[in-house]
């Protein structure tokens, strides 16, 4: 048999016993095994089912997560091990900590909040860049049995306010200093005024601030800080270390007490607080062993943030249940100090598995489309297995061109690249392909892969009346997951279970609703098109601006692009694209890309799609993850009250494009 047809069964088989409503129980329950409980699940009580939709995986186990990540390693011989690698462009400096030395890092921070009263069920809210001062505090967290709430450090003082209002804090930790190309972000004075906003507008006081000076960036000066309230880590320190501290244990948790708290990015309404439980631990080893293939002493590298789940997926919590080692690295992938940086991390580090989003790829590609920074180092890049992205939707063009940029330098096939389609809510991917299971299943580019198990996936008609048996890139439909959903999947909203139906399930409580637009292929594989909100009517028909893109990155010489709704008197919607051209083609003559963008877009598509308002842009408006926010672009299309949201990566892009845009249309 051939090695993908062996692949295809082995993924079909395990699929359906995973979905199977007489066999997905003891399915997860397997994968309990290769976790250490303080009181292991009962094969008689896997999955409560008394309270739909609210489904309670292993509800009769107790473990600590803390525990599995850091304690069980050295008790088995391997805490000399790597576990963390940081690396700092901008301070030119490089720290390794081994488990060891991890485990006595989080025995400090644990101690603090012991001292102060944090105990099981308290929240404390974590406002850090990605350095391993916060990784050590979300495992103390975990230690302890309190629920963290990371919020991404890219957030003004306003939006860190929405959430501290919304968990009630019992402390805050941060840090002096965010370090970015051009600047140092001064975490503290958010943090005070965030508090200052918070203390004004509601009844909450007295949180307290647990502040690690960053001596080697940026110091808090004394007068700057209210004693009263903040507790310098370094000092808290200083207090105890010569006392006989007894070490504080990972106190015993149910499966189904609260993990984190991680918010959406709240760039429309009030941010929501997506609650997981411990349980989520059997998801995230599946994930790394069968999906990553990440074992025992391999590296892994992110360019992600801690403060979204990937970061807290792939960077912290899933390369430490495995004993692996993880690359943090303060810097960017273009600009710090070049677009071969990424690579030349894979290689001085011996990185298996490199995850990353689409957008830094494009970056990449602008700057180096010949990956001839990759050929520098491809001769000791010998350990790099996989490429995994996320974040957005990976367009085919970058799916492409990166493929055959790594089948020229490393041979075809060599090493996998994993587009990964999943979210906040699901704490785990929905689709993409795997290594650990199967090698490897052959997935179109734009595709976004099989489901993963547990997933099944139905696509349904816009009202949910109907599923969409033959849907198709011409006919597609929402996404929905049949439930209940496995393990990982948010439990709820924080304290708001009524929105949580309300905004994801189904009136009649069978389905999860993704949000997301697509179709299912004849293998069951799925393709997103984008998401509902993205999609367009032109004379009533429903078309995806995904698609759109991706016809327009087909163009040689685009390197990204983003498609938004315009309004229209005749049509009701119209397509209007911002476009970003390859570096070498700055001072030729665009008329003839944009004819050509025009016309692969109807012969594509047709006529009903025709794109006739095309704007040449520098850059677009991204996130500090990298998405592009195309909320913003729609609004200066349809010419409404623009909306600046605290996520924006860079705003200095906004002027230039509302000036092209206001010349071109004479306003």
């Amino acid at each position: 048999m051939h090695a993908n047809e062996k692949s295809k069964q082995n993924y079909y088989s395990k699929y359906y016993l995973s979905i199977n409503e007489k066999t997905r129980e003891k399915f997860w329950f397997d994968q309990c095994k290769e976790i250490d409980f303080f009181k292991k699940p009962s094969p008689n009580n896997i999955l409560d089912k008394s309270n739909p939709p609210f489904y309670k995986w292993f509800p009769d186990s107790t473990l600590n997560i803390c525990y599995n990540c850091i304690d069980r390693h050295i008790k088995n011989g391997h805490g000399n091990n790597c576990a963390l690698i940081f690396e700092s462009y901008y301070l030119n400096k490089v720290l390794k900590y081994t488990y060891i030395e991890i485990f006595q890092e989080v025995q400090k921070i644990s101690y603090i909040l012991y001292n102060y009263n944090i105990k099981k069920g308290d929240t404390i809210v974590i406002y850090m860049p990605t350095i391993p001062e916060a990784i050590f505090s979300m495992l103390a967290c975990c230690r302890l049995g309190a629920i963290h709430s990371v919020v991404f450090g890219g957030f003004a003082y306003s939006e860190l306010a929405e959430r501290i209002k919304d968990c009630k804090p019992k402390m805050i930790i941060t840090t002096s200093c965010g370090i970015e190309p051009k600047r140092k972000i001064e975490y503290y004075p958010i943090v005070r005024k965030a508090l200052d906003l918070v203390y004004k507008k509601s009844n909450i006081k007295n949180i307290k601030i647990l502040l690690f000076q960053r001596t080697d960036a940026l110091i808090v000066k004394e007068n700057d800080i209210k004693y009263s309230d903040t507790l310098i880590y370094q000092e808290q320190v200083e207090l105890f270390q010569n006392k006989k501290i007894k070490e504080i244990p990972s106190i015993e948790l149910n499966a189904n007490d609260i993990f984190f708290i991680l918010y959406t990015s709240g760039t429309s309404g009030i941010p929501k607080g997506v609650v997981r439980d411990l349980s989520s631990i059997i998801t995230i080893n599946y994930t790394m062993k069968y999906i990553m293939n990440i074992n025992q002493g391999d590296i892994c590298f992110s360019t992600s943030d801690i403060g979204w789940i990937v970061g807290h997926v792939f960077m912290v919590y899933g390369p430490l249940l495995r004993g692996a080692t993880t690359v943090l690295f303060e810097g960017k992938p273009v600009g710090t100090p070049n677009s071969g940086k990424v690579w030349e991390i894979i290689q001085k580090y011996n990185v298996k598995s490199f995850y990353t989003a689409p957008t830094a790829l494009r970056a990449i590609r602008q700057y180096d489309p010949e990956l001839n920074y990759l050929n520098k180092y491809k001769n000791d890049i010998k350990n790099l297995e996989s490429i995994h992205l996320s974040g957005e939707r990976c367009d085919p063009e970058t799916y492409i061109w990166l493929r055959d940029k790594l089948n020229t330098n490393f041979g075809t096939n060599k090493i996998l690249i994993n587009d990964q389609w999943w979210q906040t809510e699901s704490g785990w991917p929905i689709c993409c392909n795997n290594i650990g299971i199967y090698r490897f299943l052959n997935i179109n580019p734009g595709v976004a892969g099989p489901p993963l198990m547990g997933y099944n996936i139905i696509i349904l008609k816009e009202d949910f009346s109907q599923e969409l048996i033959n849907s198709s890139k011409n006919s597609p439909g929402l996404i929905c997951i049949k439930l209940p959903l496995p393990p990982g999947f948010m439990l709820t909203l924080y304290k708001n279970d009524s929105a949580f139906i309300e905004r994801y399930i189904t009136k009649d409580y069978k389905y999860y609703i993704t949000g997301d637009i697509g179709y299912k292929e004849l293998n069951g594989f799925i393709c997103i098109l984008g998401r509902n909100d993205d999609m367009i009517k032109i004379a009533g028909h429903r078309l995806s601006t995904g698609k759109i893109e991706e016809i327009i990155c087909g163009i040689n010489e685009v390197v990204e692009c983003a498609v938004v709704s315009k309004k229209d008197k005749l049509k009701g919607e119209v397509p209007f694209g911002f476009i970003v051209l390859k570096d070498y083609v700055e001072n030729k003559d665009k008329t003839d890309i944009v004819n050509s963008i025009k016309k692969n877009v109807v012969d594509k598509i047709g006529k009903i799609c025709s794109i006739n308002d095309i704007l040449i842009v520098k850059s677009l408006p991204k996130t500090r993850s990298g998405k592009i926010i195309r909320a913003l672009l729609k609004q200066i299309v349809n010419k409404e009250k623009i909306y600046v949201p605290p996520t924006i990566e860079d705003a200095k892009c906004l002027p230039d494009i509302i000036k092209l845009f206001e010349a071109k249309y004479k306003l």
